[in-house]
């Protein structure tokens, strides 16, 4: 959540040079509209800049930067008085 939508392809890319032949790469971030990211306060009261990312568009992003994914998993989360996210889970390899 923490990745600029804007940084994203940049980063994939660096993370692909960067990783062995073969090599696995673990992507975790929490599904929701990319124009919905704001500013949330943490439990500690820090605020922070909150990114929404949309699976099918970093999915793209990653495959275009020579990735091939592998598992996708969509993991319901709650918190008391928060509204229900899901997080995602992408596990991508790097073609040989």
């Amino acid at each position: 959540p923490y990745i600029a939508h804007e940084d994203f392809p940049r980063f994939i890319s660096d993370v692909y040079d960067r990783l062995n032949d073969g090599g696995i790469f673990y992507l975790s971030f929490v599904e929701g509209r990319p124009e919905d990211s704001s500013y949330q306060t943490g439990s500690t009261g820090d605020r922070i800049w909150f990114n929404y990312y949309d699976s099918d568009a970093l999915i793209h992003q990653s495959k275009k930067a020579g990735f091939k994914p592998e598992t996708k998993w969509r993991l319901p989360f709650s918190r008391e008085g928060k509204p229900d996210e899901i997080h995602t889970v992408l596990i991508f390899s790097k073609k040989k």
